[in-house]
């Protein structure tokens, strides 16, 4: 897996909107803030959630609609090429 550095980080903070910005800086606040710089991943996924920025499905619901359809990809599988890129 290719591993993204700060610069990178920072080039595509700046193609944000300032809403986006300020979005970005009250979630990375809240995870330095949090219980000795470790967020867990509920912990993340439900601030998100109160954010607005994600929604998660209730309990026991069906993850996929009846509109839902796969996607239809030429190549090889994907867990091949994960596979592939871990060797």
């Amino acid at each position: 897996m290719k591993r993204v550095t700060l610069h990178q980080v920072l080039e595509q903070v700046k193609m944000l909107t300032p809403d986006e910005q300020r979005e970005l800086r009250e979630i990375l606040d809240f995870v330095l803030a949090s219980h000795d710089n470790e967020v867990t991943e509920e912990l993340f996924e439900r601030m998100m959630v109160e954010k607005g920025i994600m929604t998660v499905p209730p309990p026991n619901s069906p993850v996929r609609s009846e509109n839902w359809k796969p996607v239809e990809v030429k190549g090889k599988p994907v867990s091949e090429i994960l596979i592939e890129e871990r060797r």
